[in-house]
């Protein structure tokens, strides 16, 4: 995005200095308002003395978003994935953010590889987040005439609300609806469908249809 700033018409100036002058400034987007604070730390260049020594401080990148974060912040299991246009750059990446007293792979990511990956980790954010007899919450964001129905996916912990369902669409690989909020689409059945739906995610991560609770908002 441009932005014209003008400069002084002073008569003393001349005529190219009193022409506007094009400045670039990028969007006042979440996203680089976070790259500027991660850019910031970056150039601090920090440095701390460990049991190995005197070693860079890693910038680990988290969000409040856990969904988010299960997938794109491995500190977990100590993956990252990343897009580089080529390994020499990955390699770059690795030197200035990671902990280098450990073995880093560089692979090229598959699609399969990668919904794997993310199903790995819904399967994962699942299991650290609920335990026996949680609830999980569906909300009705639509119904059609026909039957079909429009849902959330949520859930309290630590009296705040969270949603999980971007984690049921990784785990099903079930598109979730743009159109409508980006929702859970379910057809028409002869049953409580928001009932289903958490069962059916109960017996895919817990292998029992019964493990979390089941209310409707």
């Amino acid at each position: 995005m441009s932005y014209e700033i003008s400069g002084s018409t002073d008569v003393a100036k001349t005529i190219a200095d009193t022409l506007p002058r094009k400045m670039h400034f990028d969007p006042s987007t979440v996203e680089n308002i976070d790259r500027s604070v991660l850019g910031y730390l970056t150039k601090l260049n920090l440095f701390s003395d460990t049991n190995d020594g005197w070693r860079k401080v890693p910038i680990v990148w988290g969000t409040a978003e856990r969904a988010y974060q299960v997938k794109h912040n491995k500190d977990i299991r100590d993956h990252f994935e990343k897009d580089f246009s080529n390994t020499s750059d990955a390699r770059h990446w690795i030197t200035n953010h990671l902990d280098l007293s450990k073995k880093w792979t560089i692979t090229k990511a598959t699609n399969k590889a990668k919904k794997k990956l993310d199903f790995d980790c819904a399967i994962e954010h699942m299991k650290r987040t609920f335990n026996k007899g949680d609830t999980i919450f569906t909300q009705l964001h639509k119904r059609t005439p026909n039957g079909t129905i429009y849902i959330y996916l949520r859930y309290i912990k630590n009296n705040r609300p969270y949603q999980c369902t971007y984690h049921y669409s990784e785990i099903f690989d079930h598109k979730l609806d743009k159109n409508n909020g980006y929702t859970i689409k379910r057809g028409f059945g002869n049953m409580d469908m928001g009932f289903q739906t958490v069962y059916e995610l109960c017996r895919k991560v817990w292998d029992d249809g019964y493990y979390l609770k089941h209310e409707w908002l």
